[in-house]
């Protein structure tokens, strides 16, 4: 996580990376190389969520959401230039998975990061779990891929749930400790992204939030098979998704790439 080795952060919506990665995100401006991708608008693409957001229109909601992204960047450091968003509608990037990996593709190979860092499988958000399986498709066809690494958003692992949480396995977690300045600059993304404040209030919550990020080794994940046992986060929160459409949207997914 040296920040003079060029990165890719790939997260789904906008503000995963910033909350998660905020510090190594501003470090890695000043130091090196840096590249964000945003793999969905920030739009629910079901009619009942604009209510709680005051929105009827959903491309000036996505509007507004890019918006706060690249002013938080910007306090990071980071042009907007540096800054790929996509247009797959919020909750539903299951559906365009595909043409996800041919758009990242594209990127990795015109970017050429050495690391690539992105969401853990953790079952906490479908548009989360897509994430980390278009990236792990994409540097699975590479000679020479980035080296990949995952942090934590949330989950519901052993029916608690938890933020900024690994769910553990074989490879160790990695701390990498803000100082003063990462840490101010993370306490005003609670301003910057007003617009998710019921939505985020959690991570705000979290007693290391200012003081230190989480990152470790991704291993090659089986996303046949859900991340943990037991009843899923986004199976409580998002009940117009339901992990048995995720699992064989993923499942047909995996079984055409491996077939081409």
């Amino acid at each position: 996580l040296n920040p003079k080795l060029s990165k890719l952060f790939v997260g789904a919506h906008q503000d995963d990376s910033e909350l998660c990665c905020g510090g190594l995100i501003n470090r890695t401006a000043e130091a090196g190389e840096i590249t964000l991708v945003y793999t969905t608008n920030g739009a629910p693409f079901h009619p009942s969520y604009y209510p709680r957001y005051r929105f009827t229109d959903k491309r000036k909601y996505s509007e507004l959401r890019k918006m706060e992204s690249i002013t938080a960047l910007k306090s990071f450091g980071v042009d907007a230039s540096k800054t790929f968003f996509w247009d797959f509608p919020d909750q539903k990037l299951i559906d365009h998975l595909e043409k996800s990996v041919e758009i990242l593709s594209r990127i990795v190979s015109q970017q050429k990061p050495q690391v690539l860092i992105t969401h853990a499988y953790e079952g906490g958000h479908q548009d989360h779990d897509s994430t980390r399986l278009i990236t792990q498709v994409v540097l699975n066809q590479l000679k020479n891929p980035p080296v990949l690494y995952e942090y934590p958003s949330y989950n519901n692992f052993e029916n608690n749930r938890r933020f900024l949480f690994f769910i553990p396995n074989v490879n160790p977690e990695i701390e990498f400790i803000l100082n003063e300045l990462e840490s101010n600059k993370k306490r005003a993304l609670k301003r910057i992204f007003a617009s998710q404040e019921e939505c985020i209030s959690d991570f705000f919550n979290q007693p290391d939030f200012y003081k230190k990020e989480k990152f470790r080794k991704a291993i090659q994940e089986d996303f046949s098979q859900p991340p943990h046992r037991g009843r899923l986060n986004y199976q409580d929160f998002n009940p117009f998704v339901t992990y048995e459409e995720v699992q064989e949207k993923f499942n047909q997914f995996l079984a055409k790439m491996n077939h081409s």
